[in-house]
């Protein structure tokens, strides 16, 4: 664990992450998802600009609240990657355990009457078989 109590969030700083994730060689859409993610834990913070480890554990759960979990869980790793880079990696905050689905909900299912237009559509297009 990190020995410092808390940080300021200061001007500047998302620019310092944007460098540190190109020097790491990040997809520029990865650059992207982050900045956008970091931008809601800085609305999160809003006024305070004192970040400690408790404040985190509480957008964490806040992150829960609002989002699915493994959009939580890509703000998270976003969050973590964000105090890597201001040298505050004992501070990274621990993902959600997401249980993999083993069937597909019921409303993604197809439907009889869904199956037999998409059957009826490939047959007018003179396909013998969907692909």
């Amino acid at each position: 664990m990190c020995r410092k109590k808390s940080f300021m969030i200061r001007r500047g700083m998302l620019e310092e992450f944007e460098v540190f994730l190109k020097e790491r060689e990040s997809a520029k859409a990865t650059i992207s998802k982050y900045r956008s993610d970091i931008k809601v834990f800085m609305e999160f913070m809003g006024t305070e600009r004192r970040v400690t480890k408790q404040k985190l554990i509480e957008y964490k759960d806040w992150l829960a609240q609002r989002y699915a979990l493994s959009s939580a869980n890509s703000m998270l790793v976003a969050l973590n990657q964000f105090l890597d880079c201001l040298g505050m990696g004992g501070w990274k905050v621990r993902r959600f355990k997401v249980q993999p689905q083993c069937f597909r909900a019921e409303e993604k299912e197809m439907t009889g009457e869904e199956y037999r237009l998409l059957r009826e559509t490939a047959k007018n297009r003179g396909r013998n078989s969907l692909p």
